[in-house]
Parts: C-alpha cells; sequence; structure tokens
C-alpha cells in the first residue's frame, strides 16, 4: 500500500475490478435474511424468529453457553444466570465488563495450553486482543482510546523536544571545542595541547558533528567505540584517544543534519488515516423500487434522494439549492449510457464465453445500478479522493 493507493500489476488490477464489478449483486444475493439469520441464530445471539420475522428475537441463553468449548457446571449455570443482569448493566455503562468485575463475581480465571491461570487484570486498551468482548463505539471506551492517544501524543513530543534539545548541545559543545583550538596553524603539538585541553563531552560532540550527519551517531554494522580521552602524551605517541580523534578530523566540515520531526510524521499519517476511514451514510428513497428501465435523472428528480445526497456530502454546506438543472438531468442520463457502453466494452474484452457474462452482476442495468440503485436499495463500497465510503441502502 502506498500513499498514491495500490501498487498492481495488470493481471491483479483486472482481477480486483472484476470483483468490484461483481460485488453489487453478490451481496445482493448474499446478504439475505434466510442466509444470516441462522449463523445468529445458531449460536444463540438471537431467537429463531429472526429467520421469519424482521423484529428479532431476544438472544437464547442456553445456546449462547453452549458456545463454550470446555464443559459448564452447574455452579457456574448458575453463577452465569445470577449475575448476568449485572454484569449487563456494566456493560452497558462502561462498553466493556472488565477482567476484575468477572473476578469480583467470582469467575474462573482463564488458563493458559498448558492448564496454568492467566491473569488479564492488567490489560488495558493497548491490549485489547487479549481483553473480553466489548462495544469499540461506546462513548466510555472512546474515550479511553483518546486519553491513550493523547499521551501517546504527550510522549512523542517529549522525545522530539529531548531530541531537539540535545542537538543543540551537541552543536554548542562542538562549537566551543572548535574556538578553543582556533588559530593555532600547522603546528601539530600545539594543536594536540589546545584539544587536550577541551571536556571530553566537547571533543565527543566535535568529532560527533564532523563524522556523523545524524544524532544516532555511527549504525550499527560500523566497528566503532569511543575511546577515552586519554591524555596529552598518549595522543603524542599515536594511542587511539578522543584527543588523536578530534585532531584527525580537524580540517572536516561539519555534516550533522538537523533532526527530523517524528511527531510532525506522525501526524501526517494521522491526517491520511484520517482521510481513509470509511463513511456510513444511509440514503433512502420515496420509492420503494426502482425500475431497470429508470434514468439517472430520474433519480435527481426525487427530492428528498437528492436532498439526503447533498447532507451526506456537502459538509461545508457549499450547495445551497437542492434544485437540480435540466442540464444536469441530461448530462446524468448522457453519463448512464456512457458507462453502459464501457460496461458492454469490459464484458466482451474481459469474458469471451457469452454464456459465462451472466454470471457478472452487471446486464443491462448494471451502470445504474452502480450509480444510483445500487446505492439506494443494496449497498456498495465506493473510493472518493482515496477516501472509502461506505454506502450503505435500506
Amino acid at each position: 500500500m502506498h500513499c498514491n493507493g495500490l501498487k498492481l500489476n495488470v493481471t491483479k488490477k483486472n482481477a480486483l475490478v472484476d470483483f468490484l464489478s461483481c460485488l453489487p449483486q453478490m451481496l445482493t444475493k448474499a446478504a439475505k435474511r434466510s442466509n444470516i439469520a441462522h449463523g445468529f441464530v445458531a449460536n444463540g445471539l438471537v431467537g429463531d424468529e429472526a429467520t421469519h420475522s424482521s423484529e428479532y428475537g431476544f438472544p437464547d441463553f442456553d445456546l449462547m453457553l453452549d458456545t463454550v468449548r470446555q464443559e459448564v457446571t452447574q455452579e457456574e449455570y448458575q453463577l452465569c444466570r445470577s449475575t448476568f443482569s449485572g454484569l449487563f448493566q456494566f456493560q452497558m455503562k462502561n462498553g466493556h465488563a472488565e477482567e476484575t468485575e468477572h473476578n469480583r463475581l467470582g469467575f474462573p480465571m482463564d488458563k493458559d495450553p498448558s492448564g496454568q491461570e492467566v491473569s488479564k487484570d492488567h490489560t488495558t486498551v493497548s491490549q485489547e486482543s487479549q481483553q473480553r468482548a466489548k462495544c469499540y463505539n461506546h462513548e466510555h471506551q472512546i474515550d479511553n482510546r483518546n486519553e491513550r492517544h493523547s499521551l501517546m501524543m504527550a510522549e512523542k513530543e517529549r522525545k522530539e523536544a529531548d531530541l531537539i534539545n540535545k542537538h543543540q548541545k551537541v552543536l554548542q559543545e562542538s562549537e566551543t571545542c572548535a574556538t578553543k583550538i582556533r588559530d593555532v596553524g600547522d603546528n601539530k603539538d600545539a594543536l594536540l595541547q589546545r584539544i587536550s585541553s577541551c571536556l571530553q563531552p566537547e571533543l565527543k560532540s566535535f568529532i560527533h558533528v564532523r563524522m556523523f550527519k545524524t544524532m544516532t551517531g555511527p549504525s550499527r554494522d560500523e566497528n566503532w567505540t569511543w575511546p577515552n580521552k586519554g591524555k596529552l602524551e598518549e595522543a603524542k605517541n599515536g594511542v587511539d584517544t578522543l584527543i588523536n580523534r578530534a585532531f584527525e578530523c580537524v580540517s572536516n566540515p561539519p555534516i550533522l543534519e538537523q533532526p527530523e520531526s517524528p511527531l510532525s510524521d506522525i501526524t501526517k499519517t494521522t491526517k491520511n488515516a484520517r482521510h481513509k476511514q470509511a463513511t456510513i451514510v444511509s440514503i433512502e428513497v420515496n420509492q420503494s423500487k426502482f425500475s431497470k428501465e429508470d434514468n439517472a435523472s430520474s433519480f435527481l428528480q426525487d427530492s428528498m434522494w437528492v436532498h439526503q445526497i447533498i447532507q451526506s456530502f456537502d459538509t461545508e454546506n457549499a450547495i445551497k439549492s437542492t434544485d437540480v438543472p435540466q442540464d444536469s438531468l441530461r448530462r446524468a442520463d448522457l453519463l448512464q449510457k456512457h458507462l453502459e457502453k464501457r460496461l458492454g466494452r469490459h464484458c466482451q474484452v474481459r469474458i469471451k464465453d457469452e454464456k459465462k457474462r451472466d454470471h457478472l452482476p452487471l446486464e443491462h442495468d448494471v451502470c445504474k445500478q452502480m450509480s444510483t440503485p445500487t446505492v439506494c436499495n443494496h449497498g456498495a463500497v465506493w473510493s472518493c479522493e482515496n477516501r472509502p465510503l461506505l454506502l450503505e441502502g435500506r
């Protein structure tokens, strides 16, 4: 995944296009009550009334307990029944029934594969995979995540400030050392004498600024260690000391670069993530069903549909009127015909066997379904300027 989208070869890209073309009718056929409700009924989340009624039945307590892999004792069964009401209220209030609450009520602790009890008392919002089920969009859970995000950002800001301060300190110490050894000339002994008068931190900073571009210093694969400052006599005898290393890089210009701001990178990532978050939009229409012969302009003439579209996407209230001019109606119908022709060419190129073209949900009216009816009646996934939008119809 790149910042500009997916980078796919032609084969994978065509396969993705074919799948997205089939997706509207796949959802229409698969996402039916008869295909979905039985799974929720089987595990007790809803009653069997859901298989034939629009009103969900109450959860089945015994069926839900049957999903537990180990055998439930009579004591555990009675504990579940007696504490259900309190746990339910706790869950509704906090969005999550915490481990400490289960422990307080007497529920046995979880066990690992070896049979040892595993304590989850200290799992937090940063370890949600280890927690019991929770409602992520509950107000309390949202506050917890926002609080954690604030703490993380504060820590990043502290690290950024520390890095900048460290960078400034290194530059200052390097300049102090450079000032002490300035105007010595080519006399090696005099230069070594001046270098030896510098403090050890000043020598390290002087060398760092002229040897490394980043504040991290040498990379891990470099065979580099910081020696002791040493004495003047040792430096004159060729012993590896900070004095000698500083002498070797006296003529080198400073190459240390300004540290990048990690906070700015996080901010960019956060902004990009916000742009890529799914937005749920529900669109209803006055008509209960649109026929295949309906033109795109017929939807633009539905005042309620147009109003909901504007309300969903015009967040800055730039559109003041819901009246669609006649020119836009005409262009909408022309665009529909153009999309239908493109679909026909796509089917001819991608599906050579005419008999197999029926597997696509895109017969004669697919372009209309993708542009309007599919959005209103079935639901479709679209992408607009790298911002995925989940359009959910009723």
